[in-house]
């Protein structure tokens, strides 16, 4: 399975995250570009809350495919097709940046701590945790990519 257009031409169950989640805004704009219409996906209004709870849904063998992270997959050890990576950013007003309150998130995010719990993360990278840029410079720099969510599917349950 390659990405939407096999889910949809093998008739594939899919899960499907709730929305109005970010998530579920990346299936649609993967959909509208491919030209597949929601409801040639079979189980398209099938709908969880969490990556886990999509990862859940394939592990128990309820749906053939989600759309999620690959650390819910690797948690539950399904296959995973990367299709988008994903960047984020910690938004606040540039006056607040050199506060107290934000030098210490900013340490948290840049430390020990923090680099010993997402390390071990299927899917996770953490570049430049606690660096400060302009809003315009983040957007200019994710502003494409791939790699990050994907469909998941079953080991052994037919191609992968």
């Amino acid at each position: 399975m390659g990405g939407f257009a096999d889910v949809a031409a093998q008739q594939l169950a899919f899960v499907n995250r709730q929305p109005g989640s970010g998530t579920r805004l990346i299936v649609a704009r993967l959909l509208h570009q491919a030209r597949i219409a929601p409801s040639d996906i079979r189980g398209f209004t099938r709908e969880e809350f969490t990556h886990a709870a999509v990862a859940a849904t394939v592990a128990a063998g309820n749906a053939d495919c989600g759309f999620g992270l690959r650390a819910a997959a690797a948690q539950l050890s399904l296959a995973f097709v990367p299709l988008v990576e994903e960047r984020y950013g910690f938004a606040c007003r540039r006056r607040a940046v050199d506060g107290a309150e934000l030098r210490a998130f900013r340490a948290l995010i840049a430390g020990a701590s923090t680099r010993k719990v997402v390390s071990p993360l299927p899917g996770y990278r953490r570049d430049t945790p606690g660096a400060v840029a302009a809003v315009e410079t983040f957007a200019a720099e994710v502003g494409g990519a791939a790699r990050h969510r994907a469909p998941v599917r079953q080991r052994g349950a037919g191609r992968d």
